[in-house]
């Protein structure tokens, strides 16, 4: 089974288990290892081709065509081609346990996949929709914290 990851949210489905990818952008995430990163994303073995393109979750990003209409996978986790640019542009965090996994292959997609195995492959969805939510309850509880804070700096009689 392949663990997906990197499927988002937006404004236009709420209620959703993903998290909207604004969520995750962080600037010196992974700063040093970024672009090893983003290449081992746009070198993943391509599995599957769905029947339109991706959109781009932020605004103004690029055109639906360069976010790809394809999953790719290095055997054990499966993504969107797109990925790659959400890493490289907007800086986006990934779980840690993927960034290890890339880590423990030397950010090298291995050359024996059995593609056509991987093609019959089910994808497990549970590791990525429980990241989110985990992530999501982070910002909630983060943005209660600087209310909070804001609440105690402005005081009563300050408003």
């Amino acid at each position: 089974m392949l663990k997906l990851i990197g499927y988002w949210t937006d404004t236009k489905y709420h209620g959703m288990e993903w998290i909207h990818p604004k969520d995750l952008v962080d600037p010196k995430w992974e700063f040093d290892r970024r672009s090893s990163i983003v290449t081992y994303l746009r070198s993943g073995i391509f599995l599957c081709a769905e029947l339109g393109y991706s959109y781009c979750r932020f605004e103004g990003g690029p055109p639906d065509c360069e976010m790809g209409d394809s999953e790719l996978t290095d055997g054990v986790w499966v993504w969107p081609k797109g990925l790659a640019i959400y890493v490289e542009r907007y800086h986006i965090r990934l779980p840690d346990e993927f960034i290890r996994h890339m880590e423990k292959k030397n950010f090298s997609i291995p050359e024996d996949l059995d593609v056509h195995n991987l093609n019959n492959s089910r994808y497990d969805v549970t590791f990525w929709k429980t990241w989110c939510k985990r992530e999501k309850r982070k910002l909630f509880i983060k943005s209660i914290r600087n209310l909070l804070f804001l609440g105690k700096r402005v005081g009563p009689n300050n408003v």
